[in-house]
């Protein structure tokens, strides 16, 4: 674990940087990882499942009608690149909170700050899209939260630690 800025003879700092790369994929990572858990576990937990997500998701393009009448193969690559996108964003804003605190602090805070991301996009989603709080749940929350533990710890497994040196 290093500090943001350590001192070097009271005339230089070095603060380290974030490593874009393996935040691109924390970001992408993260994100195939939440879509995995409503393929894999959601039918055997809740009996939700992944095309049931990509609906909700497709829902914020469309409205409404993407969830009562289904989607077609557009809508659903819409709805896959959707979430991707909404995921390489939270997990760039988690990466900056914790990029320089290690490995199992990446995790761990990654997955609060998962469970943050969930509060400030599922509460606003409901009140805007009414039908998002259908799917409102404790699997939900849980998805949230391993979306940002995938964040955080496949940031800190890649990432490449750089400073860069400056004056106080």
């Amino acid at each position: 674990m290093t500090n943001q800025t350590e001192s070097f003879d009271g005339f230089v700092e070095r603060r380290q940087l974030v490593d874009w790369s393996a935040a691109y994929w924390a970001g992408l990572l993260s994100g195939l990882a939440f879509l995995s858990m409503y393929l894999v576990v959601a039918p055997l937990t809740n009996g939700s499942s992944l095309n049931q997500f990509l609906r909700y998701v497709a829902s914020l393009l469309t409205g409404l009608s993407a969830i009562e009448e289904g989607i077609g193969p557009g809508l659903t690559l819409g709805a896959l690149i959707a979430h991707l996108i909404i995921s390489f964003i939270f997990a760039l804003l988690i990466v900056i909170v914790l990029h320089r605190w290690g490995f199992i602090v990446g995790i761990l805070l990654g997955a609060v700050l998962g469970l943050i991301v969930y509060a400030i996009t599922i509460f606003p989603a409901s009140t805007y899209f009414p039908w998002f709080s259908e799917i409102n749940d404790w699997f939900l929350i849980l998805t949230h939260a391993v979306f940002g533990a995938a964040a955080g710890g496949v940031y800190e497994f890649l990432e490449v630690e750089e400073y860069e040196l400056i004056q106080e």
